[in-house]
């Protein structure tokens, strides 16, 4: 009995293996940038874990991701503080990840600047990671021949205070300033679930590349299409291969995020991206450079 089920163990996990080594014709990937997908590291090089010491959305991490694993891009989380400044923070909360306390719409970015990242998942010691202005991201990477693509995940949100959330005005007017600053309209993407920003943008500067932040994805296919907007964002287990060809049918770029494993990156590859935001950006090169040579 107990050889009959070890054999049966043995059978599952063989199963398994062979499910996450399943090939991956990259010759068939038909997307809008010729069948390339992308590689973005989601918050630089990824969320902060024991296995990943730099924090997220931190400058080391945004480096590493591009100078150092040579990511096509970064997805950053873009907040704004009360003095109309755009940093680089994904939580509700500053204690949560920092050394500091309250919210970052709470404070100024003269109150932020010394704030320094926990030095691991799960820890309160500081690192010498701190906040980053977006603007310092925009200056150094401007001066690359090659620019690296630069997805921006706007945090509409006051946790502190919901009633005094920033407006979508004051965040298109310090977005819309910070990209024509630095000629960036080509490789800057700015990624949102608020129609009123995305709209206020486009009127103003229809040139910019905007995507919808999306989880009903067959109505904003339509609504991203209407507005002329650049493409969507969304999960990957939220949309399908044929969703996906229907975003290309209306020319709109399809993102996702949410994968970081093997079979996940495998089952998004096959839905025909034109981009995937990550965590493990080397896996994903690794599989997307390894069946290309095959």
């Amino acid at each position: 009995m107990e050889k009959r089920i070890c054999r049966l163990l043995l059978s599952v996990v063989m199963l398994l293996v062979l499910a996450g080594c399943e090939k991956i014709d990259l010759n068939k990937i038909d997307n809008l940038n010729n069948g390339k997908i992308l590689v973005i590291g989601h918050g630089g090089g990824g969320f902060q874990s024991y296995f990943n010491p730099l924090p997220d959305n931190s400058m080391a991490a945004i480096n590493r991701a591009i100078e150092g694993l040579n990511a096509d891009g970064v997805e950053l989380d873009v907040q704004l503080t009360k003095d109309n400044q755009l940093v680089l923070y994904h939580d509700q909360q500053l204690p949560t990840l920092t050394n500091c306390y309250g919210c970052v719409t709470e404070a100024t970015y003269a109150e932020l600047k010394d704030c320094r990242y926990n030095h691991n998942a799960g820890t309160n010691l500081a690192s010498g990671e701190r906040l980053v202005l977006l603007e310092d991201v925009l200056a150094r990477y401007a001066t690359f021949a090659r620019k690296p693509l630069i997805f921006l995940d706007i945090k509409m949100m006051n946790a502190c205070n919901p009633a005094a959330e920033p407006t979508p005005l004051a965040f298109a007017a310090a977005l819309s300033d910070l990209i024509l600053k630095y000629d960036a309209q080509d490789w800057v993407f700015v990624e949102s679930n608020s129609l009123d920003l995305l709209l206020l943008l486009q009127e103003e500067h229809p040139e910019f590349r905007l995507l919808l932040y999306t989880k009903e994805i067959d109505k904003d296919i339509e609504v991203a299409a209407r507005n002329g907007f650049y493409g969507i964002t969304t999960f990957n287990n939220l949309i399908s291969k044929e969703q996906t060809k229907r975003a290309h049918q209306q020319n709109l770029m399809v993102n996702v995020l949410g994968v970081k494993s093997r079979t996940g990156l495998t089952e998004a590859i096959k839905k025909n991206p034109d981009g995937i935001q990550t965590d493990n950006i080397q896996l994903l090169a690794e599989l997307l450079r390894r069946h290309g040579d095959d």
